[in-house]
């Protein structure tokens, strides 16, 4: 195997944080891949909302040298394993032909969602995601009414009633 060309390697990643991990690839400027599709979710008395989440959780696929591959696991603290081939104990090498006619039908499935995938998150700048958090938590906070001033009995006999 040559270390210095580009292979895609299946990479498993823990804990669902394969969208972490794929805009760190891309900010170093590798080329990943995750499959994704689009779900319903239920909402609370309303009808159902889409949602574009990872076909399959904690799978990544990336397109770097084997050497790099190794510094980076090396180096940083991302959580990310080789899925290995169980015949040879090697890991999982995916041939750039296979790969790219599975990225062509992944991402042909969610063509015309490019909505849905802004409001997931993916595709956008840094600050847009609180922005339109705290955009919505302005608009459905509840208002703020004053607590009622309760009143204390200390005893039958005293009559005297004091504010707490």
């Amino acid at each position: 195997m040559d270390d210095t060309a580009k292979h895609w390697y299946a990479l498993r990643v823990t804990y669902a944080r394969e969208l972490k991990v794929k805009s760190f690839f891309d900010d170093i400027d590798v080329e990943s891949f995750i499959p994704m599709q689009c779900i319903e979710l239920p909402a609370a008395g309303r009808r159902k909302r889409k949602a574009i989440v990872p076909a399959v959780h904690n799978l990544i696929f990336v397109n770097i040298e084997t050497e790099r591959l190794k510094q980076i696991k090396r180096h940083t603290s991302l959580p990310i394993c080789y899925i290995m081939n169980p015949t040879d104990k090697r890991p999982v090498i995916i041939d750039d032909r296979s790969m790219q006619d599975f990225i062509a039908i992944s991402r042909s499935q969610l063509r015309g969602l490019e909505g849905i995938a802004r409001r997931a998150g993916l595709g956008r700048q840094g600050g847009d995601r609180r922005r339109s958090f705290q955009r919505r938590a302005r608009h459905h906070a509840a208002p703020q009414r004053p607590r009622p001033l309760r009143r204390i009995y200390r005893g039958r006999r005293s009559g005297r009633i004091s504010a707490g």
